[in-house]
């Protein structure tokens, strides 16, 4: 096998890191570093750098995107995305690997490299866990992407998980304890990681389609996230309608945007939050009345809480103006509808109104 490309590795906490059976109690990028020493069994890490981005998870909920995080994150895979290096792998909390991972594809344009995200059930230093596995393979794909024939090259933010690849912008988390964390709700895995006689490879799913940036979005560019702006998930079992209404009302008073688990209905509280509110883009199922186009539907292709609010927020940082935000929802930005990638300047183009990107500068 031929010698591994640089990579950088970019740690900014989680399970992976901590000591022992002593959930919660971070052992830091030190003790990861030193737990590989007598596990690591893949390619030589001697062209591995390692940056460090801690995240307190806490800070980041669904209804808290700590923006600023977000956003300084994204700056500094990008500019490791810029160095001359193969890929960029990222470790991660679980519960954080989609929220923040679908954030970061939505915010990368251009993309030549791929950015691995990954994590584990289970600390690096115990006898059985999944830590080892997924640290090697994300480390590999990122060392071999389109160097190894055997290894494809996806330039895209992608999550590897017990033997899994996912798009980050589709994924799901689907298990909070199971080595098998990730998923998607009508993709299967773009890809798998097979271990073989041959050495490393990977073997892309049959049904992917690998993204194409249109070419006016083929130079890599960070899109910030506005800081300013707020969306917010609404889940509820509740049948009372007097409740459900009161938690939208709230919710609609005080953010820019809502993802709603809850059935649409004709006359329903989600219908009048609507016509109250006729500004606010409202994400939910079912079909919609083309009379209130603020309600936008998830449809077959609905995404995952986490990753649905990384789209939204994404959007509202582009544009206020509801059609714009409607059209770019319903289009396939990064890969998490089926076809090929819209262009998302000439889905702007079509609205006067329509406030440019706010791009990051790179230094």
């Amino acid at each position: 096998m031929s010698t591994p490309e640089k990579i950088i590795v970019i740690y900014t906490g989680g399970e992976m890191g901590q000591i022992g059976d002593r959930r919660g109690q971070q052992g830091g990028l030190s003790h990861l570093q030193s737990s590989l020493q007598n596990r690591w069994t893949g390619p030589p890490l001697e062209n591995t750098e390692w940056r460090e981005f801690l995240i307190d998870g806490s800070s980041l909920t669904l209804n808290n995107w700590s923006t600023q995080v977000i956003n300084d994150l994204a700056a500094m895979v990008g500019e490791a995305h810029e160095e001359a290096v193969n890929g960029v792998v990222v470790i991660a909390e679980s519960q954080l690997i989609v929220p923040v991972a679908a954030s970061l594809a939505y915010q990368f344009e251009g993309l030549r490299k791929p950015i691995v995200f990954t994590g584990s059930v289970r600390t690096m230093d115990q006898a059985r866990t999944d830590a080892v596995e997924n640290f090697t393979d994300a480390v590999s794909f990122a060392q071999y992407s389109g160097v190894l024939p055997s290894v494809p090259r996806i330039p895209e933010v992608i999550i590897s998980s017990h033997r899994n690849i996912w798009r980050a912008a589709e994924a799901r988390h689907v298990s909070v304890s199971g080595y098998d964390q990730f998923g998607s709700s009508h993709h299967e895995p773009i890809a798998e990681h097979l271990g073989d006689v041959r050495g490393f490879v990977v073997q892309v799913n049959r049904a992917t389609e690998i993204i194409r940036w249109p070419a006016d979005e083929q130079r890599f560019q960070i899109h910030e996230l506005d800081t300013t702006k707020s969306v917010t998930a609404i889940s509820t079992a509740s049948i009372d309608e007097s409740i459900i209404m009161s938690s939208l009302q709230i919710a609609a008073e005080s953010s820019d945007g809502l993802v709603v688990n809850y059935p649409l209905g004709s006359d329903g509280p989600l219908v009048r939050i609507a016509q109250a509110f006729p500004e606010l883009p409202i994400i939910c199922h079912g079909k919609v009345s083309e009379d209130l186009p603020n309600l936008i539907p998830m449809n077959g292709d609905h995404l995952d809480n986490s990753a649905t609010i990384a789209k939204l927020h994404y959007i509202l940082s582009r544009t206020s103006d509801l059609r714009a935000v409607r059209a770019l929802y319903l289009a396939n930005l990064r890969g998490e509808r089926q076809g090929k990638i819209d262009s998302e300047r000439a889905i702007m183009r079509r609205f006067e109104n329509a406030i440019e990107p706010r791009l990051r500068p790179m230094r």
